[in-house]
């Protein structure tokens, strides 16, 4: 985060809330199934409303598991300072009215002190999971301009990908050892008619 201090950011107009710095996806694939996935991003708070991109949430169920969980801010002013799991607030699943009756996702709330406008917020989490389909969706565009945005897919040996790309020209992968990097930058902000991503089906050995 501190090398993003003083990177050029992404267009944006004078009402754009905040800019995504940065955002990286690194997902694992056990030849068991199982999924290991690092997620981090990086904000630069530009104006009050950007508040909000000061706070994180890690969704899990009987099939997933938190790891770590971490978040940053780096002011414009005073120490950088960093805000542990243990300072998050459990919930049920967030935005949906008695969702405790029907599921049993949680949210893990955190929340960044001080995401003011000037400052950088951020946070890494990472989880396990089983899921029952072995796919898996970037979504490298969001509300905000996006600086760069990174996907790293590690598979076992002997396993294959399928990438199927919306609404964004197709970008080939730099592959090495079972590992393939993906990587897009200055991406606009989301409109409410399309979004952009990439999508991976893993059907395995």
């Amino acid at each position: 985060m501190r090398a993003l201090i003083n990177v050029p950011l992404p267009d944006h107009d004078d009402k754009t809330d905040a800019v995504r710095l940065y955002s990286e996806k690194i997902l694992t694939v056990e030849s068991n199934g199982k999924i290991k996935t690092i997620e981090r991003e990086a904000y630069k708070i530009l104006r009050p409303d950007g508040k909000s991109y000061g706070m994180v949430y890690a969704s899990y169920d009987s099939e997933t598991k938190i790891t770590y969980l971490k978040a940053w801010c780096i002011p414009t002013q005073g120490k950088d300072y960093e805000v542990k799991e243990s300072s998050a607030v459990e919930t049920a699943l967030l935005g949906v009215d008695g969702s405790e009756l029907v599921t049993d996702v949680r949210t893990k709330v955190l929340e960044i002190p001080e995401a003011e406008p000037g400052n950088i917020v951020g946070y890494e989490i990472e989880h396990e999971d089983r899921p029952y389909v072995l796919q898996d969706e970037w979504a490298f565009q969001s509300g905000v301009p996006t600086r760069e945005a990174h996907f790293t897919l590690h598979l076992p040996a002997g396993w294959e990908y399928k990438a199927v790309w919306l609404n964004h020209p197709e970008s080939e992968p730099v592959a090495a050892n079972n590992e393939w990097r993906w990587a897009v930058s200055n991406v606009k902000q989301l409109s409410s008619r399309k979004i952009c991503r990439r999508g991976a089906e893993l059907p395995g050995e």
